[in-house]
Formats: C-alpha cells, structure tokens, sequence
C-alpha cells in the first residue's frame, strides 16, 4: 500500500523554498494542507519542514491565523467580554486596546504577532510618557486576550509572557488629617451636599456606593450597602447595579453625629419633596439629584472640587486681615474618592485593626488593604514598638 508524503520541499528560486505540509484532515475526511515560504538552504529548509511535521504529529502545531490582531480583539471583546464583565470594564478595555494596541499592531496579522513586536509597543508607549499603571493595565488586557488565543489554538505561545511592561511605581497617596477633616466640614456646613461630604469621610463608602443608597438601608445605626451606581459602556452613563464584589455588599456602623447629619438630612430632603411637587422622583435615594433621580460621579466630583476651592479661599480671606495671604493654611485639593482612602488611613492611624478596616472598607480581603494603605505601616510598628516598650517597662518593676 502506498502512503503519502507528509511534507514536500518546492525550490522557489535562489535559497527559496515553498514548504508544504499535511496537517490532518477536516469534517468530511478531506486532507489538510499548510504552506508556508523559506528562505534558507537546503537543509535548513528540510530541517524547518521535519520541525513542523513534528509538531502535527505531536498536535502542538498551530495552523497561522488568517484574522488580524484588531479582528481578534474586536471578536475576543463582543464575545468573551462582553457577556462576563461589566460594562464600564468592558469600556476601559476598549480604551487602552483602541489607544495603546490597534493603532500600533492592530493590521498585523494575528500569527505575526511577537513578543519584540509588543515590547516595542511598550517602550514607545513609556516614551510618550505613558504612566507604569498604564502601560501596566495595557499589558494585563492584551494578555488576558491572547491568552484566549492560545486556547483555542490561534496562537502556539502568549507573546506577553516575554514582553516586559516596565516598573509600576505607585504615586504617593495624599489624604487628609483628622484636623483638616473637622475644618473642611466646619466651612461646608449647611450647604447642599454637606451630608454626603460628611459620610463619605466618615464611613468610608465608595462614591457609587453612596449614590445607591436607599432611606430603607439605614437600619439604626448602620447603613447597608447592596447597590451602586456605576457608570455603563457609554461615556457619560450611569445606571443602579450591584456593589463592585461580593464582599461589597455589607453593613457600615455609623457614629451617632453621622446618624444625626443625615436625619437632619432626611427632613430636608422631604421639605424639598413636597416643595417640588409632582415633579420630584420620589425614588427614595439618600443622596439624590435635583429631581430625586440617583446623584452619579460625574456632577459630585465637580461639586466636590468646587467645594474644596470655596474652603481655601475662606481660609485665605480669613488669614489674610492681617496676614500673609500666601501663608494662609490649605487644604490638599484631593479628589472625591479620596474621601475613601483618608477614612481608612485615620483608622489605621489610631490602631484599628486592618482587618476590621477591611471589612469596613467591603475589600475583597484583607490584602488588599494592607497593599493599598502600606504607607501607614511605618507609623504603626513605631506605636507597636513604643507599647511593647512601656509592657515590658512595667513588668520589670
């Protein structure tokens, strides 16, 4: 009985080679067939040839991709993505894939993608000044979808495992004392979003969090989080969905001040209702709009900047009667969501647990907290060190 070659050698000119091998058969029986041209010697040719022969025979070969890198990741976004993330993360994928990737590699053929391909990509991305977190969050997406890729046999190895997205090095985190806490809600008091300033310094709350906040989750004195509002895969959209993990979803103690501010609040809110009429959206949210629809980041944090701006020039004003007014005192123009990371640095400044800090904060576990808030480390084995000084002090006597 006569068999088949596997693989043939085409001379296609000087040092040229059309490589053509059997690489098993499709659906109905029908023989398959790659090729592939060579340029090289006769018997760099026949090695090449019994290398891929090889691999068929071991079934690690891979036949080339005939979709484009930006074909893939449009297909690898609607259809692994789309159905499992969520629509703000499906967004933020889209953007870094759409700045960093498809201008860059994105015509390149699936298959021709290299790992030296990619690490150029990187560097010319840290020469455009692109931040280590970016560049770093780039790497993480590209390298999640390839790896799809290499699943389903696109792809015979992950470029990204070789390709080195450079150093992450993290921005100091800058937030407020507990003095510069009592002073901004000294000066902000009685304005409209004094409550929500006031809660958010004093539980911890993410933002979204706090916008999704319903009069029926506050039970005496705590607040419980089952909801958020998230912006959604269009710009500028905001929806109610459930809290960012599993252990979001929890209960936060409130000191007796805060449980007054939004009581105060509550009569405020109903006075406004009732003054509205029908208009009002009587949805029942803590923090609502104008109208009594849901508040989202997009408008708090501009009112929150304004809100900063307006206390340091009352404390320019009032230190400057008879004083210097560029020696006036200051707050750190902060950003909203680092009303989260100032309640968690005062907590762990005053020896709370890590791990009650943790929960309070609804982190995935408690990890992420000590890798977050690393900088009030220090500080806190100088006070385990000072107490077990003084314990050891006492028991010598």
């Amino acid at each position: 009985m006569s068999t088949r070659k596997v693989g043939q050698m085409i001379p296609k000119g000087e040092g040229k080679w059309l490589l053509r091998w059997f690489t098993g058969r499709d659906s109905s029986g029908k023989r398959k067939y790659a090729s592939r041209l060579f340029s090289g010697t006769t018997s760099q040719a026949r090695k090449k040839l019994n290398s891929l022969t090889t691999q068929v025979a071991e079934g690690t070969f891979v036949a080339p991709a005939k979709q484009t890198v930006g074909q893939y990741l449009e297909w690898w976004l609607e259809n692994v993505c789309k159905p499992s993330v969520r629509p703000f993360t499906l967004r933020s994928y889209e953007q870094r894939l759409r700045i960093d990737i498809y201008a860059a590699v994105g015509a390149l053929k699936l298959h021709k993608l290299t790992w030296q391909t990619l690490q150029t990509v990187y560097n010319r991305l840290r020469e455009a000044r692109k931040s280590g977190r970016t560049i770093g969050y780039t790497h993480t997406v590209l390298k999640s979808a390839l790896g799809h890729a290499v699943k389903g046999k696109l792809l015979r190895e992950n470029p990204c495992d070789h390709a080195v997205p450079g150093a992450h090095v993290k921005k100091e985190m800058v937030v407020w004392t507990a003095d510069e806490v009592q002073l901004f809600l000294e000066r902000t008091k009685g304005t409209r979003d004094y409550p929500l300033w006031y809660t958010l310094l004093h539980t911890g709350l993410r933002p979204g969090e706090a916008f999704g906040l319903r009069w029926g989750d506050l039970q005496r004195n705590r607040l419980h989080i089952q909801r958020a509002v998230a912006q959604q895969g269009k710009a500028y959209t905001y929806n109610i969905e459930s809290p960012k993990t599993e252990r979001s979803k929890r209960s936060v103690v409130l000191t007796k001040e805060n449980i007054e501010v939004l009581q105060t609040h509550r009569r405020a809110q109903a006075a406004a209702m009732l003054a509205a009429g029908p208009e009002y959206k009587r949805l029942d949210f803590v923090f609502a709009g104008a109208d009594g629809s849901f508040d989202n980041d997009m408008y708090a944090r501009r009112r929150w900047k304004r809100s900063v701006a307006r206390v340091n020039g009352l404390l320019r004003r009032e230190y400057g009667k008879d004083r210097r007014v560029e020696d006036a005192p200051q707050l750190a123009r902060i950003r909203m969501y680092d009303t989260r990371h100032t309640h968690a640095t005062l907590l762990l400044k005053a020896n709370v647990h890590p791990k009650v800090v943790s929960e309070r904060l609804g982190h995935a576990n408690i990890k992420i907290t000590l890798d977050t808030y690393s900088h009030v480390l220090p500080d806190m084995q100088k006070e385990a060190v000072a107490q077990l000084e003084a314990l050891m002090a006492a028991s010598g006597k």
